[in-house]
C-alpha cells in the first residue's frame, strides 16, 4: 500500500468536509454566544448610529445654510426687481404725460387754426354777401 489512493480520498473527503463544517459551526456558535462578540456588535451599532446622527446633523446644517443664502438672494433680487419696475412705471408715466401734453398742445393748435379758417370763411362770406348786394341791381 503505497500512498493514498483516489478511492480513499473519494470516500474520505466528504467525511472530512462534514467534520470541518461541524467544527466550524460549533466554533461560530461559541463566538456568537460569546459576550465579547455581542459587545462588539453593540459598539458597531452605536458607532453607526452616532455617525448617522452626525451626518444627518451636518446635512441639516448645510441645507439650512443653503436655504438661508437662497432666501437672502431671492430677497435681494425681489428688491432690485421692485425698484426696476418702479423706475419703469415712473418713466412710462412721464412719457405718457409728455405725450398727452404734446397731443393737447397740438390739438389746441389745430383748434386755433380751424378758428382762423372759420373767421376767414366768415370774412369771405361777408364779402360775397356785399358783392351780391352791389351786383344785384345789375342782374335784374
Amino acid at each position: 500500500m503505497g500512498g493514498l489512493t483516489p478511492i480513499f480520498w473519494q470516500n474520505t473527503l466528504p467525511l472530512i468536509v462534514t467534520i470541518l463544517v461541524a467544527v466550524g459551526a460549533a466554533t461560530l456558535a461559541g463566538w456568537i454566544s460569546n459576550s465579547n462578540l455581542s459587545k462588539r456588535v453593540d459598539d458597531i451599532n452605536s458607532s453607526l448610529s452616532k455617525r448617522t446622527d452626525d451626518v444627518s446633523s451636518n446635512l441639516s446644517k448645510r441645507i439650512d445654510d443653503v436655504n438661508s443664502s437662497l432666501s437672502k438672494r431671492i430677497d435681494d433680487v425681489n428688491s432690485s426687481l421692485s425698484k426696476h419696475i418702479g423706475d419703469i412705471n415712473s418713466n412710462l408715466s412721464k412719457h405718457i404725460d409728455d405725450s398727452n401734453s404734446n397731443l393737447s398742445r397740438r390739438l389746441d393748435d389745430i383748434i386755433a387754426h380751424l378758428g382762423r379758417i372759420e373767421m376767414k370763411l366768415d370774412d369771405h362770406q361777408d364779402r360775397i354777401s356785399r358783392l351780391e348786394e352791389r351786383t344785384s341791381p345789375l342782374r335784374r
